[in-house]
């Protein structure tokens, strides 16, 4: 049985991130999840945000690989910057655009990959080449990446399982229930409400709720 830490204050849980963690969230709509990777991009200098919903329209965003080429060659060389992407709507290629994007984040390096909705780049069955080196090879090249998604069944297994962090928040859907039990104990999930999350991590598990974050 998992022994479930509350905890009051987060601060120890989000201290263990590093230069090269990784972390995944899942749930809901508005139930937490952009708090937490809010509260993560904080951690670190350079973040390279990609705003699949368009949750930052109070800040500057920069659409189009081309545009995000020449944004990174403008600060490739600075010790702190944030760019915020969007890929441009009504694109068939997106899922091809984002796997580039991702190769250029692993040669750049020493950067935080925030990724909203990270199941509308990859799927259960396919991940992109450059997508999955990041997940598995990214930390040579001190990529840390946060992913978060409402459709935890939708994503592939090389992006959960390779996260050392695991934040796990309301649901509403059997197949999501499912693919959450591989992690964390299906009562416990279900009994979630809005805000609450179940953290896991090095097989410890612990409980918050996001409010505190803000």
């Amino acid at each position: 049985m998992q022994q479930i830490r509350p905890v009051n204050n987060p601060a120890h849980i989000f201290s263990m991130f590093g230069p090269t963690s990784k972390a995944f969230t899942a749930g809901m709509s508005e139930c937490g999840k952009s708090t937490i990777g809010r509260f993560v991009q904080k951690l670190y200098p350079r973040v390279v945000v990609i705003d699949t919903l368009n949750e930052y329209k109070n800040e500057k965003r920069v659409s189009g690989l081309l545009n995000f080429v020449d944004a990174i060659k403008k600060v490739k060389d600075q010790h702190e910057f944030r760019i915020i992407y969007s890929f441009p709507l009504g694109k068939s290629d997106t899922k091809e655009q984002f796997d580039k994007l991702c190769e250029i984040i692993y040669y750049l390096g020493n950067v935080h990959l925030n990724i909203e909705e990270v199941h509308n780049y990859c799927s259960p069955a396919n991940i992109g080449y450059w997508f999955s080196l990041l997940n598995t090879g990214g930390r040579h090249e001190n990529v840390s990446i946060y992913s978060s998604s409402q459709r935890l069944a939708m994503v592939h297994n090389n992006v959960t399982s390779q996260a050392h962090h695991k934040f796990i928040g309301q649901l509403d859907n059997h197949r999501d229930f499912k693919a959450a039990a591989e992690y964390f104990n299906d009562n416990d999930v279900r009994a979630l409400t809005r805000y609450n999350f179940l953290h896991k991590y090095n097989n410890e598990f612990s409980s918050f709720n996001t409010k505190i974050l803000i």
